[in-house]
């Protein structure tokens, strides 16, 4: 699985960037064969009222079926990284299970 990070607006510390890969390979090691590539994206941003918020998002890019984009917005770096992550490897859980079974799976299965 190979994954690239890239901060828009910011630096970011080779610490959260250790972080952040650990989190990703933890959360999809399960569909590592099925993963080519992760592009993270991490831009910070002025929201209405003079708060900075971190925008994270995360490109899954699969080796038989569509591309997974998600995206994740909070005040907190690694809220925004985590919740990312999260829905990253719920997509791509639900997309595997498409895929095998042939339709939609039931969302009461894909509670993590």
């Amino acid at each position: 699985m190979n994954i690239a990070i890239q901060a828009d607006n910011f630096e970011l510390s080779s610490d959260m960037a250790a972080y952040i890969e650990r989190r990703l390979r933890f959360g999809l090691t399960r569909y590592d064969s099925d993963v080519n590539r992760l592009d993270v994206t991490i831009s910070r941003f002025l929201a209405p009222g003079q708060v900075y918020c971190t925008r994270t998002a995360i490109r899954v890019q699969m080796k038989y079926i569509d591309d997974i984009e998600v995206e994740d917005v909070e005040r907190a770096l690694d809220h925004a990284v985590d919740r990312a992550i999260d829905r990253a490897a719920r997509a791509v859980k639900q997309r595997m299970l498409t895929q095998q079974t042939g339709r939609r799976a039931d969302r009461s299965a894909n509670v993590m």
